[in-house]
Order: C-alpha cells, then structure tokens, then sequence
C-alpha cells in the first residue's frame, strides 16, 4: 500500500495527496502520479516511504509545472510522459533529469495539429513510441 491508511493527505514521502495514476513495473515497482504534490512517486516493494523522481509545482510558465496531472506512462527506457489536461501538453521526463520537454501541445489550447485541448488520456505504444491521445476539447485522436 502507499499513502495513509487512514485515508489522510499530505506531502510526506509516506503520503499522497490526490493520486490520479499508477504505473506498476515488471518488478512490481509502483509508480504513483501524485497530482496534488506535482510529482511522482516510486515505492519499492514492501516500502512505504516513496521517492520522489519527478518534482514539479503549480503553473503554466514553466514546463516542469502542472496545473492539472492527469494521467502517465513510462517507456522501455524509463522515460516518464505526464498529460496535463489544463495545461494542455504532454511532458517527457528522461530518468534522473528535471528538466522534461514538450513532446505534444504547446501551452495553449487550439484546434490546430499541432496543439491539444484539455486532452485526458494517452496511450504510448511500446516497440514504436508513437503516442496516441485523446484530445478531448478538440474532438479528435491524434497519433
């Protein structure tokens, strides 16, 4: 398990607060996307203390910051993408760096091909790494 069992949150590294996805590994890792502490955190197996890899904050004006965390993945590399609906952008997060870049969106909201609009959900195919994304305001599915 990890956060409170008492069903408490907060921002210690045995706490959660908002979690809105996981990730489990092929070692049985856990990967929690923590969307009300901007960060994701990884719990090993039979730990209850996690470790933070991803640390952002609220916001727009830089590309480490979030306003709304959705949903994430990882790829055969390690690297971690996170959507943020609000945002309206895809993150991609390469192990042990802070500094991500946008690899879908741009900050805005738009119909135009190259943006997204408070997109929700994503798939990243595995052996190619295309990303697949329900880009909900605009009505469509990009690849």
């Amino acid at each position: 398990m990890a956060g409170s069992c008492q069903g408490f949150g907060g921002s210690g590294l045995s706490r959660l607060f908002t979690p809105r996805d996981i990730w489990i590994s092929s070692n049985d890792t856990l990967y929690v996307l923590d969307g009300g502490n901007y960060r994701v955190q990884l719990f090993n197996v039979n730990q209850i203390q996690g470790i933070t890899i991803i640390s952002g904050s609220y916001g727009s004006s830089n590309v480490s910051q979030f306003i709304f965390m959705d949903a994430f993945t990882i790829d055969f590399n390690g690297n971690i993408y996170i959507i943020d609906s609000a945002n309206s952008r895809i993150t991609k997060w390469s192990p042990r760096s802070s500094n991500p870049i946008i690899v879908a969106g741009r900050n805005r909201s738009s119909p135009s091909i190259n943006q997204i609009y408070s997109a929700v959900g994503f798939f990243l195919q595995p052996q190619t790494l295309f990303l697949w994304i329900s880009d909900t305001g605009n009505c469509r599915i990009l690849k």
